[in-house]
């Protein structure tokens, strides 16, 4: 496979990102305007939240793949803010959320399922501590400045990408 066949998969693949990303934060601060407004019942804002942060953590998993497959064809200058996405990931246990609290629901460490307490011990080391601060990391409505957020940071690789290759959104989009 050619280099500007794998710079288009990656593309598509980094689009996809972007948009999951956006719509994953985005649906949570739509929705929790609506609780605080009172138009949600918190027992409803549990399950959103759960759907938003599932979703956040399942595109953030993708990363490392994407970037273990494609950092070869990334611009060079953006090499190490992606090593340091890829480790940030890692360091706030995201894999480890994903499989254990998204992708399933027994535990084989401990050969039980998961209380909420302890998936609420996960989260809170997958957000610092902070959900606030860990949706804005993703994405800051307000702009994403590359590196400032996931969204700024995949954004510039795509679009380093597509001047690089000269990719078309029919080359990535319409395949």
């Amino acid at each position: 496979m050619s280099n500007r066949e794998r710079a288009t998969d990656a593309a598509d693949l980094l689009n996809d990102f972007i948009g999951d990303l956006v719509t994953g934060v985005m649906a949570f601060h739509e929705y929790y305007q609506q609780y605080q407004a009172g138009k949600i019942p918190w027992n409803m804002m549990i399950p959103i939240q759960k759907m938003c942060l599932s979703h956040l953590v399942l595109t953030l998993a993708k990363w490392l793949e994407v970037h273990a497959k494609y950092h070869d064809i990334f611009p060079s200058e953006t090499a190490q803010v992606c090593r340091d996405l890829s480790k940030d990931i890692r360091r706030r246990g995201i894999p480890e959320f994903r499989n254990k609290c998204v992708g399933h629901i027994w535990d084989k460490d401990s050969g039980k399922p998961l209380v909420q307490s302890e998936i609420m011990d996960r989260l809170g080391r997958l957000t610092d501590g902070n959900l606030g601060n860990f949706l804005a990391w993703l994405n800051r409505p307000e702009g994403n400045t590359y590196p400032n957020t996931v969204v700024g940071i995949v954004e510039k690789i795509r679009d380093d990408l597509v001047s690089e290759y000269g990719l078309s959104p029919r080359d990535i989009v319409d395949r």
